[in-house]
């Protein structure tokens, strides 16, 4: 389920290096995951953590955890293994909708570092510690952040220090505190590479004046050029000193208090606003909800649709009545932002948020760009939307109509898509931008491509608009 990159080091469990191990998990030294053909997950720590797992699972703050829905749960499967040899097996619940931290607008990594601080700070209290703070340990539900790495949990032993802090500033700080200073995605600074942002860097991109911030002076400058000093010596002064749980519970709650404290302003701070800078009129805008309304409620329930370019989610929250979750994805990370608040605050349980440009989507990342699937791969919606998108793919990013409508096939087999005329105000301004050097776009052009890859089932021009919304469906 998460990507494992041990904070801790010590002799491996060599019996847990099964060649059956996902790739998400193949980092981690003392536990892996498999995967069933039917789905299922199956969890499996190694006799180095196997009694601390067990602890754990018994204990308070486990339940404490899972019952406030801050845990995935996990059942307990190991007399079902056999030859587990002294392995706790468990099975987690499985997370519909997987996205990663370089996907997520600033609120949902913020939400995610929190959630890791507030576990780590009461596991401290709990007689237990997370044995590393990487933001591959959080997954979402809908906008709602989940931790799921069970094998991150450990005993604490009297006097250790977070061994994660380190890495939580890499994964988590450094990309807040960069995306909040100079109110860019945090996707610029977190997607960089598998182990966060250098704290040595992002210190020296910050202003002089966050000297003066005590979290930022003491969690990033003074953090990251303790590393970097560190690693010009060779790490010949680095010692190791016992900490007091008084002592480490200040450090973690002076951590997310600097956390907590970063922000990023939004200037369109409304929902219906926020749609209101277009072409549409307002009859115009009432007869596409009415339309998508209409076709995605005949169609019946499914298991997941893809809103492309979904914008604030106007869309995709319409679309979550008739599928068990749904996936904004936008290019432009304030819109996603704004989607995310608007969730969050009307209290939708089924949309998922993701910044991705669809011209160059998440890839595969990590050891044989497997650790870390595509995006493709892991979302494989029955419907999608892309509403309001056609023009901006072949006018302004230069993609062939046909390239288009072929890539959309294999996103989805069915789908409802929104073709903008020449004409359209939006339209002509692209092609103004562009001086009129862009691929044919024209609808006759629209309607051949796209019914090259799919089959027609009904189109219907939107009231006081020029615009037409078609529904695709396989051609099979």
């Amino acid at each position: 389920m998460s990507p494992k990159r041990s904070a801790v080091s010590s002799d491996s469990d060599a019996k847990v290096s099964e060649p059956d191990r996902t790739a998400s998990s193949l980092r981690d030294p003392f536990g892996f995951l498999t995967e069933k053909k039917d789905g299922t997950l199956i969890r499996h720590v190694g006799p180095r953590l196997a009694d601390a797992s067990r602890r754990f699972l018994e204990s308070d703050f486990y339940t404490s955890l899972t019952e406030s829905r801050r845990l995935v749960e996990h059942r307990d499967v190991s007399v079902e293994f056999a030859g587990a040899n002294g392995a706790v097996v468990l099975e987690p619940r499985r997370i519909p909708v997987v996205t990663y931290p370089y996907e997520w607008p600033f609120s949902l990594l913020k939400k995610a570092a929190l959630l890791t601080l507030d576990i780590q700070i009461e596991a401290v209290d709990a007689g237990f510690t997370l044995r590393d703070g990487t933001a591959f340990n959080v997954l979402f539900e809908g906008v709602r952040p989940i931790f799921i790495d069970f094998g991150s949990f450990d005993v604490r032993a009297e006097g250790q220090p977070w061994v994660g802090y380190k890495q939580f500033c890499e994964h988590f700080l450094a990309p807040l505190a960069l995306s909040a200073r100079f109110k860019r995605p945090p996707n610029l600074f977190n997607s960089v590479g598998m182990d966060g942002y250098p704290l040595d860097a992002a210190s020296s991109m910050m202003p002089v004046r966050s000297w003066l911030n005590w979290g930022l002076l003491w969690h990033l400058h003074l953090h990251g050029r303790s590393i970097r000093k560190s690693s010009i010596d060779g790490g010949r002064n680095l010692r190791v000193k016992a900490v007091s749980i008084r002592a480490l519970k200040g450090l973690l709650t002076s951590l997310r208090s600097t956390v907590q404290s970063l922000k990023y302003p939004i200037e369109k701070g409304d929902w219906a606003t926020y749609y209101s800078d277009n072409s549409y009129s307002d009859r115009a805008m009432s007869h596409k909800e009415e339309l998508v309304d209409t076709w995605l409620a005949a169609g019946g329930k499914c298991e997941l649709i893809l809103d492309l370019g979904g914008n604030a989610g106007r869309f995709s929250a319409i679309a979550s009545k008739y599928a068990d979750n749904v996936v904004l994805v936008d290019s432009d990370h304030d819109s996603v932002e704004l989607a995310a608040r608007e969730f969050e605050q009307r209290g939708v349980t089924n949309i998922y948020t993701a910044v991705l440009d669809l011209t160059d989507p998440s890839a595969g990342r990590g050891w044989a760009g497997r650790e870390r699937p595509g995006f493709r791969s892991r979302v494989k919606p029955q419907k999608a939307l892309a509403l309001a998108l056609i023009h901006h793919l072949v006018i302004s990013a230069g993609i062939p109509m046909e390239r288009v409508a072929a890539h959309f096939r294999e996103i989805s087999p069915c789908l409802i898509i929104e073709f903008v005329p020449p004409g359209d105000p939006m339209v002509d301004l692209l092609s103004a931008n562009k001086s009129g050097q862009h691929h044919d776009y024209t609808r006759a052009g629209f309607e051949q491509a796209f019914s090259d890859h799919f089959s027609l089932k009904t189109r219907q021009e939107l009231a006081d608009s020029g615009r037409v919304l078609y529904e695709f469906t396989d051609q099979g």
